[in-house]
């Protein structure tokens, strides 16, 4: 029987598996599904993930991850001193700076480097805006490669290689957030995490699955068929 990690993202009206997994992972705001999620199936393993300027700027996001109460909260891009905000109880985190989590993601991708300086110039309405947008991030130190998403699902793919990967909400297309359907701020970096995605090496993607249909056409991914709630 096959072991499965959940990663839960905020596209609008998204479902949860109706399957036991062995830890849960949200990217951002999404952590608030986690809840209905665990009170189903209860005592399991739950680690948020946030975008550091995300959580501190982003109330939508920094409320609905400080309630959900994780077992374990990352930042995935910058360091943040957890303490200071209200957590219901004590939780571990960990936080990468801006150079740790991209030296993190290289291995996964079939270039390294090269697979995500191609993917940034993706970024852009333009070639033009892109290549400004890659030489201002390496100015800055500031490349961030995949989304909070994507870095979800590598992270899971680290720390369980025993087990495969569903997605529920990860939408790789530009859309709004079931907190905020009219946000677009995520269109430019989706298309840095399909160039990604398809550059993901194979023994990665194959162990990646969805019960989202719309997600397994566009991305080629296995389409995982359970009950869902």
């Amino acid at each position: 029987m096959n072991k499965y990690i959940l990663v839960v993202g905020s596209k609008p009206d998204s479902m949860l598996p109706d399957l036991k997994v062995e830890e849960i992972l949200t990217a951002n705001g999404a952590a608030e599904k986690a809840k209905k999620y665990i009170e189903r199936y209860e005592n399991t393993k739950f680690t948020a993930v946030i975008g550091g300027s995300e959580f501190l700027k982003n109330s939508q996001v920094k409320k609905r991850v400080i309630n959900s109460n994780p077992d374990f909260l990352i930042s995935r891009s910058g360091i943040i001193d957890f303490k200071q905000f209200n957590f219901k109880k004590k939780i571990n985190f960990f936080c990468y700076d801006y150079k740790q989590q991209l030296k993190f993601q290289l291995k996964y991708f079939k270039y390294k480097y090269l697979s995500i300086l191609l993917a940034e110039l993706k970024y852009g309405k333009n070639f033009f805006e892109s290549l400004y947008h890659l030489l201002r991030a390496i100015k800055y130190g500031k490349v961030q490669g995949v989304s909070t998403g994507l870095f979800c699902i590598l992270y899971s793919l680290q720390q369980h290689p025993d087990c495969d990967v569903i997605l529920t909400g990860i939408g790789m297309k530009g859309g709004g957030h079931f907190y905020d359907k009219n946000s677009q701020r995520y269109s430019n970096r989706s298309k840095v995490d399909q160039f990604l995605f398809n550059n993901l090496k194979k023994k990665y993607r194959d162990r990646i699955k969805t019960i989202d249909k719309d997600l397994s056409e566009l991305m080629n991914i296995t389409h995982l068929d359970v009950s869902t709630f």
